[in-house]
């Protein structure tokens, strides 16, 4: 048996980084970006106004006041999508649109609301403005070679804008991770069945679909195992598609050790037999043809637990993300955790964000691996190292959120 962090690195160093693909940005959202995106213009392209207004130059409007405004001749009128056609000149000003490029000479958008028509082309301008002002230049926001999106950023609704802005068409993105789920045990049934004595529903399959889901991974859904050593192996090699195979039962130690037998049978290069944890103490591990391959517990609880722990940064991995692991905060214990050393519990909680940003945390409850409730209502799982024994209230420990693809 190994510790927590044994396992996690053994399960780390496996697998393959998911390849690249290009899709269209129209079906990119939520997608991760597999190698830096680099404009290949500036953004905005040209000098263009940042309201309705006129350009001018700041020479000919600095004696403008209420009282004694300056009139001055206007030479053209530019709406957004035009061209100028001429060049500012002194003594001049030209009319522009929010967005419309404005002409060369130019040192200044004088708000719209700050000018009058008089008579023929000329205005009245009441206010001066300072140099350079509701101009937006060629690159301010964005300039040619510039990283926008570096490698290993969710595509967001703010990036397709970008993206969109900048002329990108297709993305380069990482594959969506496929994953093979497959539950086993006699005793499991449908959900839509009636229950009948000595059967449970079988909820496993959709928790990890839903954790699945979250985390942005297509599920091939192997479907539920008899316990039968021909079944599960069966099952498992419908999963050849998948890029890590999660299976739930049949982990225990015993005569019912169905998971290990079959992962004996398709030559396994099996890793992890148990590990120092709490829920989850027999997790199976290891590789099959290159993949990564989970034999958990069925407990609910375990499976869940051991999906957060183990699951999901090795899916960071598999796309490359700069950080696997977690963010951790400190947290203040409203209650005390009775343990004996020797093992790392991970304890489902509830986690309040003070007024000073700082986290407190309590239990779900009891923290059977057999009571779903206490992942229902959790919002943050509480890590308990293995080396400690009873954490008394008031204590500082670590909690991570259930962010799953978050840092």
């Amino acid at each position: 048996m190994i510790s927590y962090s044994e396992a996690k690195s053994i399960i780390l160093g496996t697998g393959k980084t998911i390849e690249t693909i290009y899709i269209p940005i129209k079906k990119a959202l939520g997608q991760i970006i597999s190698q830096d995106i680099v404009a290949s213009e500036n953004l905005p392209p040209f000098n263009n106004a940042a309201m309705d207004g006129y350009a001018v130059k700041i020479k000919n409007i600095l004696q403008a006041t209420p009282d004694k405004p300056v009139l001055i001749d206007t030479l053209d009128d530019i709406p957004a999508g035009k061209l100028p056609t001429t060049r500012l000149r002194t003594g001049t000003t030209v009319k522009v649109m929010t967005g419309a490029p404005v002409p060369e000479g130019t040192d200044a958008v004088v708000p719209l609301e700050a000018t009058e028509p008089t008579y023929g082309n000329r205005i009245k301008i009441f206010n001066t403005v300072e140099e350079l002002s509701n101009i937006r230049f060629v690159g301010e926001d964005i300039q040619k070679g510039e990283v926008i999106l570096p490698a290993g950023t969710e595509i967001t609704f703010g990036n397709i804008s970008l993206l969109a802005a900048l002329g990108f068409i297709e993305i380069p993105v990482y594959r969506r991770p496929k994953i093979g789920i497959l539950a086993s045990g006699d005793e499991l049934i449908p959900i839509d069945k009636p229950l009948t004595p000595g059967k449970i529903r079988n909820s496993n399959t959709y928790m990890l679909m839903a954790l699945a889901q979250a985390c942005g991974m297509d599920v091939i859904n192997l479907g539920v195992a008899k316990d039968s050593i021909s079944d599960i192996t069966n099952r498992i090699q419908k999963g050849e598609e998948a890029d890590v195979i999660v299976c739930t039962g049949g982990a225990s130690i015993g005569d019912r050790d169905f998971i290990k037998k079959a992962f004996h049978e398709l030559n396994v290069d099996v890793k992890i037999t148990a590990v120092k944890q709490k829920p989850g103490k027999p997790m199976v591990f290891g590789t099959w043809h290159g993949r990564p391959i989970f034999g958990l517990p069925g407990n609910p609880v375990s499976t869940y637990v051991s999906f957060i722990e183990y699951v999901v940064p090795l899916l960071k991995r598999l796309l490359a993300y700069p950080q696997t692991d977690y963010f951790y905060y400190p947290a203040v214990l409203e209650e005390p955790i009775q343990k004996n050393p020797g093992m790392t519990h991970f304890l489902r909680g509830i986690a309040t964000r003070e007024h000073d940003g700082s986290y407190s945390v309590k239990t779900t409850g009891k923290q059977s691996s057999g009571l779903m409730t206490s992942i229902a209502r959790a919002n943050c799982i509480i890590h308990i190292n293995e080396d400690t024994g009873t954490v008394p209230q008031g204590s500082t420990v670590k909690i991570h959120l259930l962010n799953l693809m978050q840092p």
